[in-house]
């Protein structure tokens, strides 16, 4: 959203140097009381500029911390693309793929048997395409592992997705699909 137009980090060295400016202001209170204002100004501006320093680091670090879940959405939905858990799906799905490509789109009962793990397959692309768009998957990450598979079941499947918009009268089917690989074409 907003670019890194300043960082600001201290280390333990500038740490101890605005200690020691502190403890220089509070001799100088004691030995020049007619300064007292001026002492006081200067000691509330420094303690404005530590307070603008803190918060810009610790907006520095809620951004890291923000990339570094956007990155772990990512690999969570490797994870699970690769977990045994996923196997059937993933397998079944690929040999209608090959049917697809090798029959049509028939309604068969090869098709029949083997639908609702395309259907699984397609929804999990569904996600991954929701999380990448609201921010809480990092889309190179999952571009980088994802884009061949993602684009190869797109396009074996467009022609099915849309005949099947058409016969459900749905027309919002597996659309956030065919935004991620319209994006990542």
């Amino acid at each position: 959203m907003f670019d890194r137009i300043l960082e600001l980090k201290f280390s333990i060295n500038w740490l101890r140097w605005i200690i020691y400016a502190a403890l220089l202001l509070i001799v100088a209170y004691g030995v020049f009381p007619k300064s007292h204002d001026v002492l006081v100004f200067v000691a509330a501006v420094l303690g404005g500029i530590g307070v603008l320093i803190s918060a810009m680091n610790e907006i520095d670090t809620r951004r890291e911390e923000i990339g570094d879940g956007r990155a772990r959405g990512a690999l969570r939905f490797i994870s699970d693309w690769n977990s045994p858990d996923f196997y059937h799906a993933k397998n079944k799905g690929r040999e209608l793929l090959d049917h697809f490509e090798k029959n049509g789109f028939d309604n068969c009962q090869f098709v029949e048997e083997r639908l609702q793990n395309l259907m699984d397959v397609l929804n999990f692309f569904e996600q991954m395409s929701i999380a990448i768009e609201l921010g809480h998957a990092d889309n190179a990450i999952a571009r980088r592992f994802f884009k061949s598979i993602a684009l190869h079941y797109w396009q074996i499947t467009k022609p099915w997705i849309e005949k099947r918009r058409a016969t459900k009268n749905n027309p919002r089917l597996i659309c956030e699909f065919e935004t991620l690989a319209k994006n990542w074409s």
